[in-house]
This record gives structure tokens, sequence and C-alpha cells, in this order.
């Protein structure tokens, strides 16, 4: 009778232990499959921050100092790549940029010798490029989203002359006159504006300041004889300018 009360006893003990581990091999896995799906969840989370690929116009209205010098407006084109910090927060950062074209002069000569056509072409073009950080601010005012950017970087003034012939097609010569570089700083406001699945009109007005810098504009009082650089003389100042940006946004 001993002997069969110690034999249920053991077998009841067996059990019950087995029945434990059983319990905890379950609660260990759900909390690994817990941990799989929470990790999950977070890489799908990070993955699903937004990137921007901006294409805009822009026209460029010098002030201050660059107005004495430059007395017009200027057109240009940009190209801006942003991304988003984080999936739940309105911050981007990213770069931008662009390329404002200032003057155009051409002049043609000719070899006093054989008569050989030079026909010569100079430029002067201002270039930015910039990292940008952009706020939006969680407005939504009939289908416009409002934001402010600010960015920090370089602003370049270029000036060059290409010499090409209209009598030999396969000669050209290239050659940079001035390359001047600056530090500079924009502030911008703007909105988007959803006109399909990812794809937005987007409208920017911002002031661009950039430290003192030499460069070279067309001077209606030179005459030109030997190459249509002439034409250009050389000025220094800080580079002011209020600009305005319309353009296509791309998300994905």
């Amino acid at each position: 009778m001993i002997l069969r009360q110690l034999m249920i006893f053991m077998l009841m003990s067996c059990y019950i232990c087995a029945f434990g581990q059983s319990d905890e091999a379950i609660d260990q896995e759900e909390l690994v499959e817990e941990e799989y799906y929470e990790e999950e969840y977070i890489e799908e989370e990070d993955y699903s921050r937004m990137h921007f690929i901006e294409l805009n116009l822009h026209l460029s209205d010098p002030t201050a100092a660059l107005k004495r010098n430059l007395d017009g407006a200027y057109f240009g084109f940009g190209i801006d790549y942003l991304f988003q910090l984080s999936s739940d927060r309105p911050g981007f950062i990213g770069l931008n940029f662009d390329y404002t074209f200032i003057d155009q002069a051409s002049l043609t000569t000719f070899d006093p010798v054989d008569g050989f056509p030079f026909d010569f072409r100079t430029t002067t073009a201002m270039s930015n490029f910039s990292a940008v950080y952009r706020h939006y601010l969680g407005a939504n005012i009939l289908g416009l989203e409002p934001f402010v950017e600010g960015s920090f970087g370089a602003t370049s003034m270029i000036t060059s002359t290409s010499v090409t012939s209209s009598d030999d097609a396969e000669f050209s010569e290239f050659d940079f006159n001035n390359f001047d570089v600056s530090l500079s700083y924009a502030f911008r406001g703007g909105v988007h504006y959803a006109v399909a699945q990812s794809v937005y009109i987007t409208a920017k007005v911002g002031y661009i300041s950039a430290l003192s810098t030499k460069y070279d504009i067309e001077d209606d009082g030179l005459e030109a004889e030997f190459s249509s650089l002439d034409y250009f003389s050389r000025k220094s100042s800080t580079l002011d300018v209020i600009r305005y940006d319309l353009g296509v946004t791309f998300a994905f």
C-alpha cells in the first residue's frame, strides 16, 4: 500500500514538473515572438520615412549692395533632395544645388592673316550648394501645407569664356576667367499643394545672403576688340537676393 502511494506521488511530481516546463517554454516562445514583431515594427517604421526630390525654376531679385551692380531679375534652376528625420516628426534634412544665369556677351573676331573666324561667348553665373533643414508646420489650409526652411553652404560666382568657329565645327576652347566662393545662408517659407499621389506643386520665397565675393558683369561703357571678356568689368560686394521658387516635388 505504501509502495503504491509512493509511486502515485512520484508520477504526480513528474507530471507537475513537465507541465511547468511546458508553460515556461510557451511563455518563452511568446516573448520571442513579441520581441520579433516589435523589432519588425520598428524597422518598418524607420523604413517609412519620406524622401523628397524637388525640381524648381527660380527668379532672383538682387538687393542691398548687390543691387548697385546688378539691377534686374535673373532666372535659374535648382534641385533639392530631402529625407525625413523620423517617421513621426515633421523635420527634414537634405542638400540643395542651384544655378542662376547673370550675364552673357558674344563677339566674333577674324584672324588678320587668313580671316579665320573666332566666336567668343562669355558668361557669368551664380551657383549655390548647401545643406538644408525643413520643418512642416502641421497645418492644412485649403490643401496647402506650409513649411519653413533654413540652409547653410557656399555660393560661387563663375565667369567663363568659350571660343568656337563657324568654319570649323571641331575647333573649341574653354577658359574659366573668374571663380570666387564665399559662405552663404538662406531662410525660406513655402507651401506644398498635392496634384497627384506623391506629387506636389511647391512654391517658396526667401532671402539668400553670401559674404563679399568678386564677380564679372557686363559693362555697357566698354568696347571689345579681342574677346567678349572685354565687355566685362570686375566688381565685389556681398551677394544678397530675394528669391522666388516654383517647382514640382516627388515623394517616395
